[in-house]
């Protein structure tokens, strides 16, 4: 499994404010194909809501996007194609994410999909996603991490 390093890092984003993270996620969006998965690690309220929401308005949904921590998926569906957020806040191993059908969410070739808590299904993240870490700095201030992932196909599952 490739490992998230320096040499991987895309981009490193200062946000002062929650407008500024969400107009980033928004931003992102517009570049973003289908079949991405989005892998987002940080800690609570640093900020992996408002950034998904910010992909959710960059893609043209309207919805009140909330974290679906006790859900644990939201869809949103949006021009023929799908946003997928989910928690992984309460889901503790690998086994039981992949109970609740999880491998039919990422790299969905028909859907965006987001995660927060991915550190929790590291071994799950097959194929090529893209990590954002989010860090704390102030009470306003977030550093935002962007790392791309890329699994060789030897070590992709069929």
């Amino acid at each position: 499994m490739t490992l998230i390093n320096s040499n991987n890092l895309i981009e490193e984003f200062i946000s002062n404010s929650e407008q500024e993270t969400e107009r980033k996620g928004s931003s992102l969006a517009k570049t973003l194909a289908t079949e991405t998965t989005l892998a987002l690690h940080g800690d609570f309220g640093c900020g992996k809501t408002v950034f998904t929401r910010g992909i959710a308005r960059g893609l043209g949904i309207e919805l009140p996007i909330t974290s679906p921590s006790f859900t644990i998926i939201q869809e949103y569906e949006h021009a023929h194609r799908m946003l997928y957020h989910l928690d992984l806040y309460r889901i503790d191993t690998e086994e039981n994410a992949l109970a609740f059908g999880i491998d039919e969410f990422i790299n969905n070739k028909n859907a965006i999909t987001v995660i927060e808590w991915a550190d929790r299904i590291p071994n799950l993240l097959i194929g090529d996603c893209i990590t954002i870490k989010f860090e704390s700095v102030s009470l306003q201030q977030r550093v935002i991490r962007f790392y791309h992932k890329s699994v060789p196909s030897s070590l992709k599952s069929d």
